[in-house]
């Protein structure tokens, strides 16, 4: 696993090579390799001060998994959400499938669910999730997805350490604790 470059990262905020990569990012490009999506996800929050307003988010999430709630307002409450945090995994593939119902023809859907996914990929590719080598994350929101995608389950214990949130998981022979650094959200 290579180790992602922060300073190389910091330093392409400065010029326009977020902005290339957003542009490419919003517009479903999938040719985006797993270091230019690392280099997007976490160069994105230095350049354009990433709200994460969990507040909103937290509000608004239970409406957006409620059956009864009709496909376009959950698109609109989605894309809320989203404006304060772009790499929202969860609330991405929930949006996805609601504009998929609405529209089944839609040839860019697989395009976009693909590049969510190879989003999620960059992201846990950041770490083993060691102690030694914890998933970087800008978000703590983003560390739900992860854990729900490696289907692992969690004891609801969270615990802190410097810049580390350990998460205790549970009904898992191997893995008994999943390092993420929080530092690039402390920024």
């Amino acid at each position: 696993m290579e180790k992602i470059n922060f300073e190389l990262i910091d330093a392409q905020v400065n010029s326009n090579g977020i902005d290339d990569l957003l542009k490419r990012y919003t517009d479903f490009d999938l040719t985006l390799t797993q270091s230019e999506l690392q280099h997007l996800y976490y160069g994105y929050k230095l350049k354009y001060f990433y709200a994460n307003n969990s507040t909103f988010r937290n509000k608004n999430f239970d409406l957006i998994l409620n059956e009864s709630v009709d496909c376009s307002r959950k698109i609109k409450i989605c894309d809320s959400i989203l404006e304060d945090d772009l790499f929202d995994v969860e609330v991405n593939i929930i949006r996805l499938n609601c504009k998929r119902q609405l529209v089944p023809k839609d040839n860019n859907y697989i395009n976009q669910v693909q590049l969510v996914m190879k989003m999620f990929h960059a992201i846990k590719s950041s770490g083993e999730g060691t102690l030694e080598s914890p998933i970087y994350i800008i978000n703590s929101n983003h560390k739900n997805f992860i854990l729900q995608l490696l289907q692992l389950k969690t004891s609801g214990k969270i615990s802190y350490m410097n810049s580390l949130e350990v998460v205790q998981i549970i009904d898992d022979k191997n893995i008994k604790e999943l390092y993420f650094d929080i530092s690039r959200s402390l920024n």
